[in-house]
């Protein structure tokens, strides 16, 4: 960790925002992979100070979902969408799709963390439209995974409506549903 202090004091000096802002982050991921809650917050909210002041605001939205992650990890769910929420409608207005749907996601495994099973699977189905719509087969796979064990706990004919039918409303044809998944 000194050496990445030393970085960020010398990215500092030269006046290179980005580069410490980068390193002020990877920081906190160390620190959050250590369980050292106040200093990986401490170390993301440094960064989001720094694209704050440069008004750059995807890179604040991506370091408000980083601490909002950093939150999660630390088992604090509301603290976490707290950030997620405030991240969301500045990629929708930026139109980066990709990480909306990452967001909603995240929103999606925070509910479900909180124990509204409903309320997750609402985020889910939005983030599994944007992800098929965009064609994004790989990241599709990530809500449906978490879709299957929110509804693993229902009947088995309850389950393929559930899957199925609440899918199709949020655009994702029946047709596309996983073959293992329809019973």
């Amino acid at each position: 960790m000194d050496y990445y202090g030393q970085a960020v004091r010398l990215y500092r000096a030269l006046g290179n925002r980005a580069r410490e802002t980068a390193i002020l982050e990877h920081i906190a991921v160390i620190y959050t992979e250590l369980g050292q809650k106040q200093e990986a917050l401490d170390s993301v909210g440094q960064a989001a100070l720094l694209h704050r002041a440069g008004g750059n605001r995807a890179e604040q939205s991506a370091t408000l979902l980083n601490i909002g992650v950093a939150y999660f990890v630390l088992g604090e769910r509301q603290k976490a969408l707290d950030y997620y929420n405030q991240a969301l409608p500045v990629y929708r207005a930026a139109r980066n799709r990709p990480m909306e749907a990452t967001t909603l996601t995240q929103i999606g495994r925070a509910y479900d963390g909180l124990g509204e099973k409903q309320k997750a699977l609402d985020y889910y189905g939005q983030a599994l439209s944007i992800f098929h719509a965009d064609g994004d087969r790989n990241r599709e796979a990530w809500p449906w995974t978490t879709l299957v064990s929110l509804t693993a706990i229902s009947a088995r004919r309850r389950k393929r409506w559930t899957i199925s039918s609440g899918l199709f409303r949020f655009g994702v044809p029946p047709a596309t549903v996983p073959l293992g998944l329809a019973f």
